[in-house]
Parts: structure tokens; sequence; C-alpha cells
């Protein structure tokens, strides 16, 4: 059996798994991902050339030593690859890490290995473990858990799940029980540990291999005290059950720890939310999931709460943590679940080498204990739920009684055969932004940086050196963009854009859907993912993915000035005039979920709001009967500013002067929705609205039932546009 290496780059890793006998290794971990970062659009390190000679003598060694583990039977296999060069005064010292994957109970995609090749996580660990000065181990083999062996390790990082004293459902050797007593010892007397996602999941109080946990899991939601299993008490928490996977704005309490130190006070994130128990008093904690928001956004008011959400109907409670166990540093994140978590999220790589970096000793933080000043009723637990496996199911809306001739979807594309699998739609996430044609870039630029008060953190210019675009950055995901105008008085609106996980999984998913899509997902000059298509009423939506060198990640914890107005762009306007036509788009292919109708005078339905499937962003659906002229569209195609309060906000801005050439503000009022609100006006006309995130009453608005205006086909309204 012969395992060859090629890399030109120093490969910190190796992998110790047990495989049968036939299983050939064909292919070297560098190799391996390469490719798998290709398909993400992700450039590995480049690779420094090798000395003929020495890649010779790297080839014969290396088909020694496999050929020696196939005449062993290949009761193990390793990676092997030349030794990197010893590192300077001014570098710290390369740590060890192994990183421990067996599954006794649920193994998630994420870290399994697929015909003998390593899973996504490793192939990221071992990707970007060497700039980290990071020399990862990989093992499923719980039997290698002894004094002896475990002492050439700094730390241990856990991604397991389930009794590890038992063979369990991946069959991989298990831990003895002096094993586990070895790796407690061993933490605290000074290793780090590393706990991720389901390392919570792992070494349950009062469960064994044996014990069902495909009920509602009753015995979890209790404190177990002394009790609790040693492992648990080590990491510092337990998980009881999650729910579906949705955003949590997750909030950052403390910004000087490595890995959050250019992080917001505020972090959404999509993941598959562990609600935790039993947390211990001496965390320090990292990261809080905020519940506020998570729940179903399509059940009616005093609807009950279906398992999907009970999980989070809690206060809020940490998902991110670091203490001290014993001598030992202890790191967990409950953060990991999916593919594009390793592959594509930049702030879950700074929190995880963070993380890391604390655990092995090569930084220092202060890790007082704060669980009880941060989230002080984290021990109160959810309602009793049963476990879920994926999202509900929503109801398949009617197909419209008649169809429409104005639709610019295409038919779709012929029912998959039972041998082709349906492509599922990759996360959208949030509305990334929203772009503008303005007529004079000076007065746009003193309307949204001077008197808005946002920053302007790049621009590009065309080969001529003129104007090609410049931003407007709200958040750390969110923008406006400005183009120069093409056409002077047309509309303004460009396009609108969606942020999601995986540009070209939707790019395919579109396609199997009818979309016309571009034949490739192209990077961007801002580096990022990106393309266009349109909707039913000729707008360009743009599909969004931000890259982690992207221009966008590479600007996070940046160019926010305290003087912005809001921090949030919650929605935006957009013109329709075949309803059924735009929902057979905007709900039925793309996934959004109508939250919300209003009606100026109840007569005829006025506003539809359409909810990005995966976050809180929505898209405000402005109906018409008959085309709109240019001016009309001005105050329909806007985007609004979240303000907390609107008051304040509108006394801000009395102290700033509003740019020469812009209608004056309107009176504030509550609007049809019941939140108050006031419209702005750019020098172009675009209507900002700056709007209360609540409603006066505290209560939500009813929805309107009235009808959708009857729409009589003219011409496009995007026709009077660039």
């Amino acid at each position: 059996m012969l395992l060859v290496l090629l890399t030109g780059q120093p490969f910190f890793g190796q992998f110790v798994n047990p495989l049968p006998a036939n299983v050939t290794v064909r292919h070297s971990a560098r190799a391996t991902v390469e490719r798998q970062a290709a398909a993400e659009n992700i450039s590995p390190n480049p690779p420094t050339k090798i000395p003929m000679t020495r890649l010779v003598k790297t080839l014969c060694a290396t088909a020694v030593i496999g050929l020696g583990l196939f005449a062993s039977g290949c009761a193990h296999f390793h990676l092997f690859a030349r030794k990197p060069a010893p590192a300077s005064p001014a570098q710290p010292t390369v740590k060890k890490v192994l990183f421990f994957s067996k599954s006794s109970n649920f193994e998630h995609a994420v870290i399994k290995r697929k015909d003998g090749q390593p899973s996504t996580v490793e192939k990221v660990l071992a990707a970007t473990g060497a700039k980290h000065g990071i020399e990862f181990t990989f093992s499923k083999d719980g039997s290698l858990f002894t004094p002896e062996y475990l002492a050439q390790f700094d730390a241990f990082m856990f991604y397991t799940s389930g009794d590890l004293l038992a063979p369990g459902k991946d069959g991989n050797p298990p831990m003895t029980a002096a094993g586990k007593q070895a790796l407690l010892d061993a933490i605290k007397g000074g290793k780090g540990f590393i706990g991720v996602h389901s390392a919570a999941d792992t070494f349950h109080t009062g469960e064994t291999v044996d014990t069902n946990t495909n009920q509602a899991r009753t015995w979890r939601y209790k404190r177990t005290g002394e009790d609790t299993d040693p492992y648990i008490r080590m990491l510092g928490g337990e998980l009881i059950v999650h729910g579906v996977q949705q955003i949590s704005n997750c909030r950052v309490p403390d910004h000087k720890f490595p890995g959050f130190t250019d992080k917001g006070d505020v972090l959404p994130t999509f993941e598959e939310w562990y609600s935790l128990t039993d947390f211990s008093h001496d965390l320090h904690v990292l990261l809080t999931v905020e519940t506020d928001t998570m729940r179903d956004p399509d059940a009616a008011p005093g609807a009950p709460i279906t398992d999907f959400y009970k999980p989070y109907v809690r206060p809020p409670y940490p998902s991110t943590w670091a203490h001290m166990y014993g001598q030992g540093r202890v790191f967990y994140t409950s953060l990991g679940h999916n593919d594009s978590m390793w592959w594509g999220n930049q702030d879950f790589q700074d929190i995880l080498y963070g993380g890391i970096a604390w655990a092995v000793r090569n930084v220092d933080a202060d890790v007082t204990p704060n669980i009880d000043q941060i989230t002080p009723h984290a021990w109160d637990v959810p309602p009793v739920s049963k476990p879920v496996a994926s999202a509900p199911k929503k109801k398949k809306a009617p197909e419209p009684s008649t169809p429409t001739p104005t639709t610019m979807v295409t038919p779709p594309l012929p029912a998959a055969t039972p041998a082709t699998p349906e492509i599922k739609r990759p996360h959208i996430l949030a509305i990334s932004h929203y772009a503008l044609y303005v007529h004079d870039i000076e007065k746009s630029r003193a309307f949204y940086k001077d008197f808005l008060g946002f920053d302007e953190p790049y621009t590009l210019y065309n080969k001529d050196g003129s104007l090609a675009l410049t931003w407007i950055k709200i958040n750390d995901y969110q923008t406006i963009e400005l183009f120069p105008e093409k056409k002077e008085g047309s509309d303004r609106l460009y396009h609108i854009a969606i942020l999601v996980d995986d540009a070209e999984a939707m790019r395919q998913y579109l396609a199997s859907k009818g979309v016309k899509v571009p034949p490739k997902t192209p990077l961007g000059r801002t580096k990022n993912a990106n393309y266009f298509i349109r909707d039913p009423d000729g707008h360009i939506v743009e599909v969004v993915q931000y890259m982690p060198d992207g221009w966008t990640m590479q600007d996070k914890g940046k160019h926010l000035p305290d003087t912005r107005i809001s921090d949030h762009i919650p929605h935006g306007g957009v013109s329709v005039g075949e309803l059924d036509t735009s929902l057979k788009f905007y709900r039925d292919i793309l996934g959004f979920k109508e939250i919300w109708r209003g009606s100026v005078n109840g007569k005829t339905l006025n506003w539809v709001h359409m909810q990005v499937p995966d976050g809180t962003d929505f898209f405000e659906l402005m109906l018409y009967a008959k085309l709109p002229d240019t001016q009309r569209l001005f105050t329909m195609h806007h985007f609004c500013l979240e303000v907390p309060d609107m008051e304040k906000a509108a006394a801000i801005l009395a102290t700033r002067k509003l740019p020469e050439g812009c209608k004056p503000p309107t009176e504030m009022k509550a609007g049809v929705n019941g939140k108050r609100q006031i419209n702005y006006y750019d020098p172009d006309g675009t209507r900002v609205e700056l709007m209360e995130p609540h409603t006066v009453s505290g209560q939500p608005t009813p929805s309107s039932s009235a009808p959708p205006p009857h729409f009589v086909p003219e011409t496009s309204p995007t026709t009077a546009s660039q």
C-alpha cells in the first residue's frame, strides 16, 4: 500500500483511524483540501516549490512507511509531509492538538469520513492550522486515550457525541473508563480543551449508549448538581435539545477575548442552536443566544408553539464560553454544525482559533466568571419538547386560478426522475444591499455620510478614472451601493440583493426551478461571489455570498462610526404589479415567508411583507394597479433604517444640515403597521424610511384581508429605469 503526499506547504496534521484492510488511500490530504477549496471558492495557502531531490526522498520514505502499514493490516493510516522549517524567534512554538471526532450517537456530516477521505472539518483544520501555529492529529479511536499517549499533546479538541465508552453508532473503538479519567486528569493538570458543537452532546449525565434519545428527554431538564458527569462539569454545560436552524442575533459581551476583538456588539448567526443547561457558575461568557426573536414567524398570534421552536422559549443563555478546570484552560462553542460555517464563515474561524490560541496558552485573556451578570437566567429551562431533525414542512400555496403572461420566470423544468434527488435551496440569510442610481455623487455623499452619519468604506473606478460605484456601509453585512445615473430623471432603483451562504448551490437550485441564471458563479471585483437574476416585474435581484477574502469580510468591524443614525436595514420596497406572480417567485421558488399585509383604506391591499427564509429582513412588495410614473417609483422603491427611538433619532438629525436639494422630511407618525416613522429623501428623491422596530401599542398589527389591486398590464415598471 503506497501513501503519497505531494505538498509544498508544511502540512500540520496527521490522520489516525482504524480502516478495513482493503481500503487504499489514493490522494493526499493537501490535494483533497485543494479540491474542496476550489469547490468552495476558497484558495488554500499558495504552494512553494520543493527541490526534486527532497521530493524523491520524501516519496521513498513515505512508500516504505505505507508498505509497513499495509503489511500490518492497515490498522491506522497517517498522512506525512516534510517537517515545517524551524520557527523563527518571533513565532510562537507550534502546539500539538488532538482532534477527536468519535460519534457514539449522531454523527454530524461535517466530521464524517467518506471513502477513507478526511472529513470537512479535518480538511479545514489541516488547511488552516499551520498559519495559526497548530499541528493537528485527527482520530476517531477512543482506545488511544492513555496517559502516555495524551502526554504528547498541548490540548484536545472534541467534536463528538454520545457515550464514548461504547462503540455506538460509528463503530469506532471506544474509550475505557481509565482513558476518560486520563483525559480529565490531563486537562486538570494543565492541558487545554476545545469543545465544538456536539461536544456538549457527549457523556450525558445518567445516559448510556442504550438510552432512547429519540423521545422527549425529560431527564435533561433537571440540574444534577454533584451527580453531573465529570466530563460535563469539565466542559461547563450540557445539551438538552435543539430546534430548527435559524438566525440568532448573538450578543458579544467581551471584545477583548481572542477572536472577538473586531466583532460588533451583535453578531447575527445562522446555526443549529443548542439549548443548553447545567452551566457551571465559573463560566466566562463570550457569546449569548438571544432568544427574543427565535419564534415561528408563520405562527398565528396565540397559536401553540411547536417543538421546532420550544427549545428557545427561555431567557438568553451562553453559547460560547471559557473557564478554568484545575490548571487547564477549557473553551467551548456550540457553533459549527454546517459545512458553510467551516468553509465560509470568517467570524466562526476567528472565534474558533481565538479559543484554540487561548486554550494552548499562545495568548492570555481575562476569564473572570461573568455568567451571573451576562445571563442571570441561563438556568431557566424551556418547555419540554421532542427532538427535531430538520425544518418544519410548510404547506404548499395553491396555484393562482388563471396564469398570467407577465411573469419573467420561465416555466419550471420537467420533474426529476425518482433517481435524481431534488436540489435543496441554500440558506437566504438577509438583505445584502440596496443599489441606487444617483445624479450628483457629492450631494449623495453629503446626505448619506454627513447627514445620516454613515461611512464610505471603498469605491470602484472605471478604466478611464470615472466613478463606477461606491459603498455606504450600514453594518458589517449591509450596504447601500451608489451608481452614477445613466439617464437623468429615470427610476433610481438599480437592484436589490440577497445574502446567501452558498451562491453556487443557489445558482444550481434556481436553474432547477427554471430561473435564468449565468453558466457559472463568478467572483466580482470585491472578491465576493455574485450574479444577477430577475423577478417577475423585471427588477434585478443580485445573489451575493461574502467570501472570506472578499472586501466585505475583510472590512468587518471597520468603518462603523458612532455617528450612524441606524445599524440595520430591516426591509426595502419594490414595486409589484401582479401579486400572484410575484409570490410564485419570492415564496414558492426563493422560499420567502409572508409575514404581514397592509391596506391604507381597508378596501384594497397596498403592501405585502415577504421575509427571507433564514433571517428577519424582508422585502415590502408595493402593489399597484396601474404602472406608476417615475416620481411615484422614487417613493415606492425605498429602504428602511431601523432606529430604537424615533424621537431621539429625529432630534439628532435636526442638529445636522440637510443637504441642498433634499425634500424636507415628513412629520413623525405611526404608520398603518402601528410603528412610528419619518420619511427622509435623498437628493434624488429616493425615500429613506426611519422606523422603530416595535408598534406603539406593543401588540402586533393584524394583517389586512383586503384584496390586491387588479393589475392591468401595460409595460414593465423597469422600462423607465436605466
